[in-house]
């Protein structure tokens, strides 16, 4: 299977970023940005920005985006980290954008294996395992400009099939929508079955 291209790993380009990240980041949350970014231990840069753009929030949140991407702060200059933090300030339409705007461009300038492209086609009628259903549903509802990409499928299977494991990926790869196919895939083969489950999702969040 060919290896789904690193989007995340680049490096962003300033144009990129007022483009497709500057608009979307909300009234007041540039400052909790740059903090997460790790750019002011001590508050002097922020306070520079805010005081040099007059409370221009737009203009603030693209200064905070340039020292980032100059070599401020220890986090590494990628889309993932950048997706990472838009996360933790709960800066959604950010990471729609970016997912809409970087990530669909990149995947769709790569054409898809053999491999990837029978993923994409009917899945057996019988199922391999106990387990494993016999049809598996991936056009679940997702969010305008979300898709599920063959990395993903292929974290799933191993859980589809009921093996107990841990899923390691980089922020910003989609983890949680991998553990939804899990959960959706099971919860359909017990309703087939004429049995029903409750779900329990556990996340541990930050204060």
């Amino acid at each position: 299977m060919a290896e789904a291209p690193d989007c995340l790993g680049q490096k962003p380009t300033l144009k990129e970023v007022r483009d497709y990240v500057v608009p979307h980041v909300s009234s007041g949350k540039w400052e909790n940005l740059g903090i997460e970014l790790d750019l002011d231990d001590d508050g002097t840069l922020i306070d520079s920005i805010s005081e040099k753009r007059g409370g221009d929030e737009a203009k603030c949140c693209l200064d905070v985006l340039k020292a980032w991407l100059q070599g401020k702060g220890e986090e590494p200059k990628t889309w993932r980290t950048l997706v990472g933090c838009l996360r933790e300030i709960e800066a959604e339409e950010a990471v729609r954008s970016i997912e809409e705007n970087i990530l669909q461009t990149t995947s769709s300038a790569t054409q898809p294996s053999q491999d990837e492209q029978l993923l994409e086609s009917e899945p057996p009628t019988q199922p391999t395992s106990d387990l494993e259903p016999a049809t598996i549903d991936y056009s679940l509802k997702l969010e305008p400009g979300k898709q599920i990409r063959s990395y993903q499928r292929e974290l799933a299977g191993p859980g589809i099939k009921g093996e107990n494991y841990i899923i390691c990926a980089p922020t910003g790869t989609g983890k949680t929508l991998v553990a939804g196919l899990i959960i959706s895939e099971h919860l359909q083969k017990r309703k087939l079955d004429g049995k029903t489950r409750k779900v329990i999702f556990m996340v541990n969040t930050r204060p």
